[in-house]
């Protein structure tokens, strides 16, 4: 029997909202012996194509914003068996004007190379009429937690997300409907993040933003037909005296139950805007979200007297705890992926603290942070009896489908493929991080060049990559290079074509091919890759004294043989003209075979000559 199994819209089984035209692929399943796809008619309204392509089928009918589509597939297989099956998605704002307004507090300062206090954001309202529809739009500069009449909207973590804010912001789309009542609060508490807060290693601020702001507009549809429409303005208050006291990425979160939000000093927000003009698109990447809870293995008692909690596995995200506390009693959680002599190892943490301390109320509570994370094993409890407290966590990540597996008779083996799978998630929290633990977790293009085909074994990275892949082309300099990491995050790193870390502009989108057939993430990179390669070409003839110089690619800088078992950093870049060359000639070779995909003939010749030129100067060990 033939199934259509599933129909991805953007890459989502459900829940896809986008400003563009979609991009629908499915999947088929028969218990039939050598069954393929004959063909498959997709219908979205009036809209119909016939196509024998189960990934790369873009809708080109008509869209309208805010707006409900259904999706059909009626697939034929080689047997003359059929299967159907049906799907939907929504489309967002479409480039419709905000009637909102960003909001913060213009008054609020802080200094160099420590992270803002959050902001809270409120606006209370009153509802008469009986609602058959209600959704928010939201967007912040920062990182946001949205709630409702106190309850969380949404399931999301770091919400907007990390982007090129200078380019391009994602807002997210939650339906409200069933939250709203008569009387109506919507509180907002809008963290640093990596647009404001302290970042990498050089512990940077303000690198998109000077302080937060918000921007949401909540939609409400009557049953009467008449809608209102309700927008962050001058009529919205904020708090510098909220419960989150402190919120960032590597010093972790402090959180004070016992903070009263009608008992604290409100005052009128101010008006504000991006430095630059970003491009406000609906989610296109993957949220953040718990994808599973961990409890603990083992509870010791450190010699420092510090209660050590072992989960039993490295990850990235945060502690879970129920507590059954007293009125201003003060718990701290500290983290660590590994102990010496029986207590936390923090030195490899560098500047990080890596630490969530909560005050309590009176009795049993639940704490939990919600605008940070950590990458660890291990959790350090001060502050409370262990009797009176139960402890796990939640693993967080970008919200992918795990796809690939692998195990075999050898332990070690199989244990090398779990360390690599559990390795990837901790490095997939909304972009391709170095790590999860220390004052860094950056996009690092190298890291993701090389793990990239890895990755895409394991997981479905397709609208993760997307993602990344869209920051990647903004960031682009007119010469063709890019940042060391991207998105940028205030290092010091020009944007320059070198070995590697600029050749993740090839690397990571052919590796998604290769999984998935998706020839969209090829042809929407194609120009950025050949503005790469065509730098990467000029810098390789750059002062060259002969010929056969022009190919070998010593300048502007490489890393070489970067953290290679043996010798020291200066001796891996000494390596860096040969390994230069030897991914400038691989990257030719790549391209030559994505030129020939999309149909860009012309260029096929071109870049398989400019491969064998740079090929025969790379020394026979390289490869």
């Amino acid at each position: 029997m033939l199934m259509l199994s599933s129909i991805k819209i953007n890459g989502l089984e459900s829940g896809c909202i986008t400003d563009h035209a979609p991009v629908i692929s499915f999947a088929l399943s028969s218990d039939r012996a050598g069954e393929r796809l004959h063909e498959a008619v997709i219908e979205v309204g009036d809209w119909r194509v016939t196509t024998s392509d189960q990934i790369n089928n873009l809708y080109t009918g008509p869209l309208k914003p805010h707006t409900e589509y259904h999706v059909r597939i009626i697939a034929t297989g080689t047997s003359g068996e059929q299967a159907e099956h049906f799907a939907l998605f929504k489309t967002g704002r479409m480039g419709t004007k905000w009637s909102a307004q960003w909001i913060t507090d213009m008054s609020y300062a802080f200094p160099k190379k420590v992270s803002p206090v959050p902001m809270t954001f409120r606006r209370n309202f009153e509802l008469t009429r009986t609602v058959t529809r209600a959704w928010i739009n939201v967007t912040a500069l920062g990182v946001y937690e949205l709630a409702l009449n106190g309850e969380k909207v949404g399931e999301d973590y770091f919400a907007p997300g990390f982007t090129s804010y200078d380019h391009q912001i994602q807002y997210q789309t939650y339906d409200v409907t069933h939250q709203l009542k008569s009387s109506n609060a919507v509180t907002a508490v809008v963290a640093g993040g990596w647009a404001v807060g302290s970042f990498n290693y050089v512990r940077k601020n303000k690198i998109s933003a000077d302080r937060q702001a918000l921007l949401l507009e909540l939609y409400i549809e009557y049953t009467d037909g008449t809608s209102d429409l309700i927008v962050t303005d001058p009529t919205w208050e904020v708090t510098l005296d909220g419960n989150y006291r402190i919120a960032e990425w590597y010093d972790g979160e402090h959180y004070d139950a016992t903070i009263n939000l009608d008992h604290v000093h409100w005052k009128p927000v101010d008006v504000t805007r991006p430095r630059k003009n970003p491009e406000l698109l609906a989610q296109y990447g993957l949220p953040v979200r718990v994808q599973e809870e961990l409890k603990p293995v083992s509870r010791t008692v450190a010699p420092s007297g510090e209660i050590i909690y072992d989960f039993g596995q490295n990850f990235a995200g945060v502690i879970t705890a129920k507590i059954v506390g007293k009125h201003n009693q003060k718990i701290v959680f500290r983290h660590a992926e590994v102990l010496v002599d029986q207590e936390l190892f923090v030195k490899s943490l560098r500047t990080a603290k890596a630490a969530a301390t909560y005050v309590c109320v009176e009795g049993e509570q639940t704490y939990s942070p919600r605008l940070t994370y950590m990458g660890f094993r291990y959790v350090g409890l001060t502050g409370i009896d262990p009797d009176q407290i139960e402890l796990s966590a939640y693993v967080l990540h970008s919200d992918f489908k795990e796809i690939g597996h692998f195990s075999c008779s050898n332990p070690l083996l199989t244990q090398l493929q779990s360390n690599i799978r559990w390795g990837g998630r901790s490095n997939f929290v909304d972009i391709p991080t170095d790590c999860p633990q220390r004052d860094e977790r950056q996009g690092w293009t190298g890291d993701i060049a090389v793990f990239a085909s890895t990755a895409c074994f394991n997981f479905d990275m397709s609208r993760f990559f997307d993602k990344w892949l869209m920051d990647m082309r903004a960031e682009q300099s007119k010469g063709g290079g890019f940042p060391m990491v991207i998105p940028r995050g205030g290092d010091h790193w020009p944007a320059m074509a070198n070995s590697c870390w600029g050749d993740s502009s090839i690397l990571v989108p052919w590796a998604e091919y290769l999984a998935r057939g998706n020839k969209q993430v090829l042809e929407k990179q194609y120009d950025s890759m050949k503005k790469f390669l065509k730098a990467a070409k000029w810098w390789s003839s750059f002062l060259a004294v002969s010929p056969a110089d022009r190919y070998v690619w010593r300048f502007p800088f490489h890393f070489g043989d970067w953290a290679a078992p043996e010798g020291d950093a200066k001796a891996w870049i000494k390596k860096g003209k040969w390994v230069g060359t030897a991914y400038f000639a691989n990257s030719c070779g790549i391209m030559a075979k994505i030129a020939s995909i999309l149909g860009h003939t012309e260029d096929v010749s071109y870049y398989y000559d400019l491969r064998k030129k740079n090929y025969y100067r790379v020394p026979e060990c390289i490869y």
